[in-house]
């Protein structure tokens, strides 16, 4: 599905649009008034921006968004633009990393208004966003179960949008009132630059994990891509699970100055102890804020690590502590993570996202702590198709040894 694109704000002169990147004064009566790095979307008034792509190349399509009524065209230095066009075309050198720096300036520079907090790690991402919204005042969510405020989630296509969209997406939420904005920080996004132009005023970093090798090297690349979040210039705080040592690789990216925070089950700055009880969590709190018990709902010894790394964003959030522990308290699940489903007389049903080897380890491991002591514990699931193969029998693995009958399914075969 093709996500909507964001209303666009007023026409801006094409020269001051793309003012200190090319000099574009011989198009002084060009107006923008709108931003497509799609020729099939272009419409009359936008400015098309000519990208290299995997299977093809913007300047391909150029003919295609001239006639759909762009009225000029920034092409990346890497391609081959036409030696004749009925637009102004102008060159720039790595224009994938420029998309998002020219759409902040056509909205406005819209996180500029906003506390824009990123979440990047392989597991934790979906659920400490989606607690963050319902602990911070007009907080919108940018990720995997769609992005607006909570309640009235527009669908995602990316966990991560298009540079373009995500500027728009933030001048929207400006617009609609917004104080703080919680988005998942893909390694896909970090590595496509799709982030460059937000600036963020917090990172939350919850774990690394196998997964995505498919698309990065190896797991060094994979937590190469994650720390790029934490070099962002205008980075005011860090927030870092301890319990796991590649935090310390995000630690060191970050600029001079910028505050940190670390959180974890045997060491940080916040601690947390947990009993698995049958209505949720028993949690003991302790460290350099205070020390307090919460009772919660929700299940899985990694579900406090996703409380830890909310309750470490609101204390860097200047959220008192004893206030930011009773807002977790309330906190119900989020759907597909450790979402529960009860029927009087039926097994209780629990769905998770779980799709990578320590993801499905984690529930069944936290799962087998709350079943009564005759308890048993079934297992469905499945692996992508057309993705990583190298997790399947892993993940195979972790299910036989950790459930008492496993069943493998389909899981999105793509081909």
């Amino acid at each position: 599905m093709t996500p909507a694109r964001k209303p666009a704000p007023p026409a801006v002169p094409l020269s001051t649009l793309l003012a200190g990147w090319v000099d574009a004064a011989s198009a002084s009566t060009v107006t923008v008034g709108g931003l497509c790095n799609d020729s099939r979307r272009v419409r009359p008034g936008d400015l098309f921006l000519a990208v290299p792509g995997q299977r093809t190349s913007g300047t391909r399509h150029l003919d295609q968004a001239i006639a759909a009524g762009a009225v000029a065209a920034l092409v990346d230095a890497s391609l081959t633009p036409p030696a004749a066009a009925s637009v102004p075309l102008f060159t720039v050198a790595n224009l994938r990393a420029l998309q998002g720096p020219v759409a902040a300036r056509f909205y406005g520079e819209p996180s500029g208004a906003l506390k824009v907090i990123g979440i990047t790690g392989t597991n934790g991402k979906t659920s400490v966003s989606h607690f963050l919204a319902q602990c911070l005042p007009r907080c919108a969510i940018l990720g995997t179960e769609g992005n607006g405020f909570p309640g009235q989630l527009e669908p995602a296509t990316h966990t991560t949008p298009d540079p373009l969209a995500l500027q728009g997406w933030l001048a929207q939420f400006r617009d609609a009132g917004a104080q703080h904005v919680a988005m998942e920080v893909s390694s896909h996004a970090l590595h496509q630059q799709r982030t460059a132009g937000v600036q963020f005023d917090t990172a939350v970093f919850t774990n690394l994990g196998h997964d995505h090798l498919d698309y990065h090297r190896d797991l060094d690349d994979y937590a190469a891509a994650k720390a790029n979040l934490f070099a962002s210039p205008q980075l005011r705080a860090a927030v870092l699970n301890a319990d796991d040592p590649v935090s310390e690789r995000m630690a060191a990216a970050l600029t001079p100055g910028a505050r940190v925070l670390r959180y974890g089950l045997r060491q940080g700055d916040l601690r947390g102890r947990c009993q698995a009880r049958p209505g949720g969590l028993l949690i003991d709190l302790d460290g350099d804020f205070g020390q307090a018990r919460l009772a919660s709902p929700l299940l899985g010894e990694f579900n406090l690590y996703n409380l830890l790394a909310t309750l470490g964003t609101l204390l860097v959030a200047n959220v008192a502590f004893a206030d930011a522990v009773e807002r977790l308290s309330t906190l119900p699940s989020v759907p597909g993570r450790m979402q529960t489903l009860r029927v009087p007389g039926a097994p209780l049903v629990v769905v998770d996202y779980a799709h990578n080897p320590p993801a499905l380890e984690s529930v069944l491991t936290a799962l087998r702590a709350h079943l009564p002591r005759d308890g048993r514990l079934w297992c469905v699931f499945g692996c992508g198709g057309d993705r990583d193969p190298g997790k399947r029998g892993m993940m195979g693995e972790v299910a036989a040894r950790l459930a008492d009958a496993v069943f493998v399914t389909d899981d999105n075969p793509r081909s």
